[in-house]
């Protein structure tokens, strides 16, 4: 809340404001991360003081009598106050002040962020619109030329029928990989499967791709995703107010936006602006400091942090060596297996996250019995550190009560699904 009430509103008449700050939001948050979703005011008060709080005002102030108004400003100002008191006491004698530190220094940056916006050249916006239409309207007809009919693209189901229909029902017959999740429950329950129990996710998309009419339904969506999600929210239509500001986005960053403490952005999301594909970079090119004289965009990101911090805590001979020397992590992961270097990120992912023998083996071209081979036998062998410090970190959340893990400045991550029998 400090960022609203003290730095938004000091900031835009005062022109600055002194710390230190103490955002009870976050303090809430950090203390306990599975409040994730219920750091509302009355939600923090009532969950720690034990007293259901009525605000009553809300966002309409002007509708409101002033002797209401000042009662709703002085009920925040007082419960805000008690919650921190409650809280500091907590951050002590958690021994969190270190993260609580760093927490409300990253506040103040991510304030002027936010006041201060992005740049972004209209004009341009204006032509990738009409850009972005133009490209739909060319790969939906293809989409009908392929197909033989229109259809609604958009519908889950009407593309299920069309892409996995037989061919007597006006379908493509085209064989389906993925399972939706009622699929899943299907198969497991010995139950027939039908082509509706097949997903349509762009993933399942992908895994089908080489066909034409797959093919041009993943640049369909591609486009789409591109000008639904970015360039009509950044200009504004007849449904919706352009996110723009005299000339500027400013999205809102969360400290508390994510239950594993990273960050999260909206109005816009500016943490999925694609950069990729060569459409994804038109819509970034929009972003621009070309009329501020002296500045220019950085771009900067961790070189492969995940790993780095394996390496670091397992203290494997192996990949501390291959960062030493200035190597490539992915591809001395693979190497030992037979793998490409995709195929070592995939591993990775796979030892680290869970994400199972199934994803390895569709990238990698592998079948599943050797993708468990290299996950559960081969992998332990080349790198029987990595292997002891993930049990060890496994076995010492398991002993505390609630499961949690803990990161290097204390910050705690509950995970009760470390004791459920399903394995990623």
């Amino acid at each position: 809340r400090t960022k609203y009430w003290a730095a938004k509103v000091g900031l835009k008449y005062l022109g600055e404001i002194e710390g230190p700050f103490a955002d009870t939001q976050i303090a809430g948050f950090m203390l306990d991360m599975r409040t994730y979703g219920f750091l509302k005011l009355n939600q923090c008060v009532e969950r720690e003081l034990d007293y259901h709080m009525v605000k009553g005002v809300g966002r309409r102030i002007e509708a409101h009598a002033f002797s209401e108004v000042e009662k709703y400003a002085f009920r925040d100002a007082k419960f805000d106050w008690l919650l921190w008191k409650r809280y500091w006491q907590q951050i002590q004698d958690q021994g969190l002040t270190g993260l609580w530190k760093l927490e409300q220094d990253v506040l103040e940056v991510v304030v002027a962020m936010e006041m201060t916006g992005a740049p972004v050249k209209r004009d341009r916006l204006v032509d990738l619109d009409a850009y972005l239409r133009e490209r739909i309207e060319d790969t939906t007809a293809n989409i009908y030329r392929l197909v033989g009919r229109p259809f609604n693209i958009d519908s889950n189901p009407e593309l299920s029928a069309t892409l996995f229909g037989p061919k007597t029902e006006g379908g493509l017959g085209l064989k389906p990989k993925v399972l939706t999740k009622g699929g899943k429950e299907k198969q497991k329950n010995g139950e027939e499967l039908t082509y509706k129990d097949y997903s349509v996710s762009e993933v399942a998309l992908r895994a089908l791709s080489g066909s034409d009419v797959i093919d041009a339904i993943i640049e369909y969506g591609d486009l789409t995703k591109l000008h639904g999600g970015f360039v009509l929210p950044y200009l504004g239509d007849e449904t919706r107010e352009s996110l723009l500001v005299d000339g500027r986005l400013h999205p809102t960053f969360s400290q508390d936006g994510a239950r594993t403490g990273r960050f999260s952005s909206k109005k816009p999301n500016f943490q999925q602006i694609p950069g990729r594909s060569e459409d994804g970079k038109k819509v970034r090119a929009c972003i621009s400091t070309e009329d501020l004289d002296g500045f220019v965009i950085v771009r900067a990101d961790y070189s492969q942090i995940e790993p780095r911090i394996l390496a670091d805590l397992s203290e494997e001979p192996a990949l501390l060596e291959v960062y030493l020397d200035g190597g490539d992590i992915y591809a001395a992961l693979a190497e030992p297996f037979g793998l490409v270097r995709q195929g070592g990120k995939e591993l990775f992912l796979s030892v680290s996250y869970g994400t199972g023998p199934a994803k390895l083996a569709t990238t990698c071209g592998i079948s599943i019995t050797d993708a468990k081979a290299i996950i559960y036998e081969q992998f332990p062998k080349q790198f029987p550190n990595t292997t002891l410090t993930k049990k060890s970190v496994i076995r010492e959340a398991k002993r505390r009560k609630p499961i949690h893990v803990r990161t290097i400045l204390g910050r705690r991550i509950y995970l009760p699904d470390l004791v459920s029998p399903v394995e990623g």
